[in-house]
């Protein structure tokens, strides 16, 4: 939300659908549309299955996904230490898309997941904090929107955990809340 806030143009790819609910899609257009993310696209591929297409086959979708838009500026992705198999393999294959080839600068950060960065046996070391005070509020209400993926506390995707999170994060850099990064490739 923050680069919404500043007018950058955002664009979300999501790699694979989640089997154990059906609505999920819908759950995610509610989400993107309070975060006022409006170029989104699935691309559908079973969750927990990711293993089933080579590196070559899942970077060939994120390029041609890349091709519809244009080179970003800044890409986001899975911090690679994921106890999910599906983020682990995104991250490399988003980090096998995001060579520098393309004829332009970018800079890549990973962020960690609620539940899955956490409970992986690697620990999430990241080195850029962003300040999200304002749009905490905004995180939460779109963070709801998965009636299956959202859970009651201490789960890391309560309301209760996700606030601590953003506090915690916060609390490394003197900020009240801050989301955090592991800085791949950084072009100033």
């Amino acid at each position: 939300m923050k680069h919404i806030s500043q007018d950058d143009e955002v664009y979300c790819l999501v790699m694979a659908n989640n089997y154990r609910s059906p609505k999920i899609y819908k759950h995610f257009k509610k989400a993107m549309s309070i975060l006022g993310v409006k170029h989104y696209k699935s691309l559908d591929l079973p969750d927990s299955e990711l293993e089933r297409y080579t590196r070559m086959e899942l970077a060939q979708m994120i390029e041609n996904y890349v091709e519809e838009i244009g080179v970003p500026d800044v890409i986001f992705t899975h911090h690679m230490d994921e106890l999910s198999q599906d983020h682990r393999i995104i991250s490399l294959v988003t980090l096998t898309v995001f060579r520098p080839v393309w004829g332009k600068p970018f800079s890549i950060y990973s962020f960690d997941s609620p539940s899955s960065t956490e409970w992986s046996s690697q620990p999430f070391n990241p080195d850029l904090f962003i300040d999200v005070k304002e749009f905490m509020d905004k995180k939460i209400e779109a963070c709801k929107c998965y009636k299956t993926e959202f859970r009651e506390f201490p789960h890391p995707r309560s309301e209760e955990s996700l606030l601590s999170r953003a506090r915690y994060w916060g609390a490394f850099c003197g900020l009240e809340y801050a989301e955090a990064f592991k800085v791949i490739r950084e072009v100033k």
